[in-house]
Formats: C-alpha cells, sequence, structure tokens
C-alpha cells in the first residue's frame, strides 16, 4: 500500500494515488465518490457528501460535517433530540410549543389534519376535535359540558343544572334547580309554571 495526500485515494487497480471527487476533502476509494470528510458547504451522508441533508437528518456541525438523524417521526430538526422537530412526517402531527411530534395531540390541543399540526382548542375545552367551543369532548375546570350541543359553558343555561362538570336538566318547569330530574329540587320556575 501506498500513503495518499489528504484529498486523494489509492487506485487499488492501477497502484496510483488519484484525486477525490470535489465534494470531498477525503475519500478511500474505490472510485473518488466514497468520502471520509467532505469540503466546505458539504455534508457527509453515509460515504456521499451532499449539499443539504435528506429529510429527517439534520447538519451535525459538531461530528465532521455530518447528516445525522432526526428522532422518530421528525421531517426536520436542529439535532437528534424529540424536542428538536421542525417538521413532521406524513402520519405524525407537530406541536409548535414543545417542537415535538407525535402521533397525537397533547390536552388543549387537537389534530389539524389539514396543516398537520396539533392546534389549539377553544379555552373552554380541555380535549377538543376542532377550534370551536362546540368542538369540546371535555371542558376546562369551571366550564360545564352541554353533551347535545358538545359544547363547554361556564353557566348551564336556563333549565339545566351543572352535576359533575356537565349540563344536566332540570325538572320539567323549573329555570333553576339544584338536581337533574327532581321536582323537589327547583329554585325557581320558568314562566307559566
Amino acid at each position: 500500500d501506498i500513503s495518499c495526500p489528504i484529498n486523494k485515494f489509492q487506485n487499488k487497480i492501477n497502484n496510483k494515488c488519484e484525486i477525490c471527487n470535489a465534494k470531498c476533502l477525503s475519500c478511500t476509494g474505490p472510485s473518488n465518490m466514497e468520502c471520509i470528510e467532505c469540503s466546505a458547504g458539504y455534508w457527509l451522508s453515509g460515504t456521499v457528501c451532499e449539499e443539504k441533508c435528506k429529510e429527517g437528518y439534520f447538519k451535525n456541525s459538531e461530528e465532521q460535517s455530518c447528516c445525522d438523524m432526526c428522532f422518530l417521526g421528525c421531517a426536520a430538526c436542529d439535532g437528534p433530540n424529540s424536542n428538536q422537530c421542525n417538521s413532521c412526517f406524513e402520519s405524525f402531527f407537530f406541536e409548535s410549543n414543545s417542537k415535538t411530534c407525535g402521533k397525537d395531540c397533547p390536552d388543549k390541543t387537537y389534530k389539524d389534519t389539514l396543516n398537520k399540526y396539533c392546534s389549539s382548542c377553544n379555552m373552554a375545552c380541555s380535549k377538543c376535535t376542532g377550534a370551536s367551543k362546540s368542538d369540546c369532548s371535555e371542558c376546562s375546570p369551571f366550564y360545564s359540558y352541554i353533551p347535545s350541543k358538545t359544547e363547554c359553558v361556564q353557566t348551564c343555561p336556563t333549565g339545566m343544572v351543572s352535576i359533575s362538570s356537565i349540563c344536566e336538566l332540570c325538572y320539567s318547569g323549573c329555570a333553576t334547580c339544584t338536581a337533574a330530574n327532581d321536582a323537589s329540587s327547583c329554585k325557581s320556575c320558568t314562566v307559566g309554571f
């Protein structure tokens, strides 16, 4: 074996030092394309020097300008950790506050399938399927749920009472009450009763 300078490799067939591809700072052969290090402005991905890292990889400037893999689900990222994502692959949703990609969205957000984001629920909702207060599936503290409207409200409407944060019907003719469907719990009556 012969020793070749940094930007050359030993051609095993003719036993001569040949110049590496211009993208390679150093290479190994058998051709001039098997890079070990890249020239300025290029990033090592396997043994190939690229102008940019492919989807799901990031430029790691600490490790000889290598392209390293992003955390699972991240299509673009700033590093290898789960909280360094900038965008997600198709079946994942991006949560901008934590910079994470997941199959599900955290409480107070919903899966925005159009934009592939975890978007904020209405402030009345702790869980929801959309941005409107009528898209709630669970309410935030101090709100009560009206199941027939899938809506969260601060005060139950006339004729309903909040029982365990769910608006339930008062006894027929009651405007306000302390228990659901109980005539003796009426505090005031609707007009005509």
